[in-house]
């Protein structure tokens, strides 16, 4: 038998003689010479010693006692095993150097689909500019500028200052702002509230008048004549947990500033207002250097939608001189609408505040995703009269799911007073599953 090796078309071929094996010529289908990278199976002699086995196996040298089959063997087990270890080396290290050259030089195209707020375009900033959290404050913030004006209410003890949001422009030539109530209480501790002056953020100015107020979330509405048309993003507090960064906005023209960047402390909280009055659910931040002519402005998530509206604490309340406090803005929506429809303010109350959102160790022995643990419940309130107690631990209303303390405070905001509830939450350590009927939350 006779082996022929030679060059066929640029390729290396070996072939039998004529007669020993009617298959062709074994060619190469890529001439390894013009690779980046060649199998180590792909040498010459390589592919020499597989022709001769091959020949020599089909050629009847496979009894078990004969030289030929102990040669095939002996051939087959000194290059077949290492040259398969030798591949699969190769082939890990070749698939990671493409891998790397195919990201670096963009030959692998990927979709990746970020759900976010649209924001205006804007020029670069640096990273300074975009905070120690890597959000671009800078960017949010000017999306939301041209909706946040300054106010300024004349009372007989001088002008007082503070900021707003539009919080709906129907497009007849006026426009709603919401504010903190705060604002007008040195005017209304005298009866007297004078002229109301809004600032826009281009420079024009306008007249504005009181459409109402409400002491239970120390909001206030002021309607504006101006062809304003733009409204900001909304978002909810469902979806803000403790420790979130975010922003909170006062007009540009504040000499005391106007961003403020911050955390979340707490939600369900409770504070005297600066007006007198004792709010409870609302968020408090840890935003400490908050000015007084800032309040009433927007605060802001890391998606630029605005979470609540900023109202200022009693100062002399020293539990709450290091944090600012904010209205969540599903409350503010709910209120503001209200108003503006000529409706008293009404709040369902379920009777449970100071609550906390779910510690992780105890969701995880109860096998929740989440809940809200109540902190106190009060006396006579909806919450009481079902056998609610502190501690116990709501997980759903009306089968929505109660996962954090902005959610209970979400579904609540959407709720009627009498509404007819159904919820669930655990009372010492047992699942209880009932009805209850919200209440109005009390003025007191």
């Amino acid at each position: 038998m006779t082996i022929r090796t030679g060059t066929s078309l640029g390729s290396p071929f070996v072939e039998l003689e004529p007669g020993a094996e009617d298959e062709g010529p074994f060619f190469a289908w890529i001439p390894p010479e013009d690779r980046l990278w060649r199998h180590p199976s792909e040498s010459a002699e390589a592919r020499f010693e597989r022709a001769e086995i091959h020949a020599l196996t089909r050629a009847g040298f496979t009894g078990p006692s004969g030289g030929g089959a102990r040669l095939v063997r002996a051939m087959a087990g000194s290059h077949g095993g290492r040259t398969w270890t030798v591949a699969v080396i190769a082939g890990l290290v070749g698939a990671l150097t493409a891998s790397g050259l195919g990201m670096a030089t963009g030959w692998w195209n990927h979709q990746t689909t970020v759900v976010r707020a649209q924001l205006p375009a804007t020029s670069a900033v640096s990273l300074a500019e975009a905070g120690p959290s890597g959000v671009n404050w800078t960017a949010i913030e000017e999306s939301v500028a041209p909706m946040v004006v300054s106010l300024t209410i004349q009372a007989p003890t001088g002008p007082q200052k503070g900021s707003g949001l539009l919080v709906s422009a129907p497009g007849n030539g006026k426009a709603f702002v919401v504010t903190d109530r705060a604002l007008f209480q040195p005017a209304q501790s005298v009866a007297y509230i004078g002229a109301i002056q809004v600032s826009f953020l281009a420079g024009t100015v306008a007249k504005a008048r009181l459409v109402g107020q409400d002491s239970l979330s120390g909001l206030a509405v002021i309607e504006v004549a101006d062809a304003v048309k733009a409204v900001p993003l909304f978002g909810t507090v469902a979806n803000l947990r403790d420790a979130d960064a975010v922003l909170a906005v006062g007009a540009r023209d504040l000499l005391s500033g106007y961003v403020f960047t911050g955390s979340v402390s707490g939600q369900d909280r409770e504070a005297n207002l600066a007006d007198g009055t004792e709010v409870d659910d609302l968020i408090a931040l840890n935003v400490p250097s908050l000015s007084q002519s800032a309040t009433g402005g927007p605060v802001l998530n890391r998606l630029g939608q605005v979470v609540g509206i900023t109202v200022d604490p009693q100062t002399t309340d020293s539990s709450n001189q290091s944090l600012a406090f904010a209205v969540p803005i599903d409350e503010v929506s709910r209120v503001a609408a209200q108003l503006i429809n000529g409706q008293a303010p009404t709040h369902a109350w379920l009777g449970v505040t100071d609550a906390d959102d779910l510690p992780s160790m105890i969701a995880h022995q109860y096998s929740l995703t989440g809940g809200v643990q109540a902190g106190v419940v009060e006396k006579g309130s909806p919450a009481a009269r079902i056998g609610m107690a502190p501690n116990d631990i709501i997980t759903s209303i009306d089968s929505k799911p109660v996962t954090s303390t902005g959610a209970l405070i979400s579904i609540l905001a959407g709720s009627d007073p009498g509404h007819v509830a159904q919820i669930t939450y655990i009372h010492a350590g047992k699942t209880v599953n009932t009805t209850v009927v919200l209440g109005n939350e009390p003025a007191a």
